[in-house]
């Protein structure tokens, strides 16, 4: 887990340093889907993300938390999403994706007292659409994401962000 959580840090640590790059934040939900949706609710996220345009293309790369909302007491959980891909415009629409890894840890509150816990991180992929609306200083992203977990469970987020 560690090594392959270092390896997506340093893959979107190096967009930093490609292209015209800009930087920014999000925030918005995840909306869970088939077997999550039976054990979460949608759930809030904040992140960071880092965009470098090419002439035909552009890297992306993001960092969100999500506070996972159980539908049971006594559980919490959370998601660390690390993402990394291409994405084409067509003026200000674009869509893409790429590989992500999903680090998942939950702590249930055990009947006798005390807590239990796991973490488990994996590798998965996602697609993007959104669309970017230029302002004076700052640029507004709306997009939408559909995130395969394991390529097995899917989850979709929904975000709003400011790039810098």
């Amino acid at each position: 887990m560690r090594y392959s959580t270092l390896m997506a840090v340093l893959c979107i640590g190096s967009l930093a340093f490609a292209g015209v790059t800009e930087f920014g934040a999000h925030g918005g939900v995840f909306v869970p889907t088939g077997d999550m949706s039976d054990a979460y609710n949608i759930s809030l996220l904040l992140g960071v993300n880092v965009l470098s345009h090419f002439a035909s293309f552009a890297l992306e790369g993001s960092a969100s938390y999500i506070f996972l909302s159980p539908e049971v007491d006594g559980v919490s959980a959370h998601m660390i999403p690390l993402l990394a891909g291409v994405r084409s415009y067509s003026g200000n629409l674009f869509a893409g994706g790429g590989l992500a890894l999903h680090v998942a840890s939950v702590e249930v509150d055990l009947p006798g007292g005390g807590t239990a816990s796991d973490s488990d991180s994996e590798l998965g992929a996602y697609g993007n659409i959104g669309t970017s609306v230029p302002l004076s200083s700052m640029e507004l992203e709306l997009s939408a994401k559909l995130h395969w977990i394991d390529f097995d469970e899917m989850g979709i987020t929904l975000t709003g962000g400011v790039y810098f």
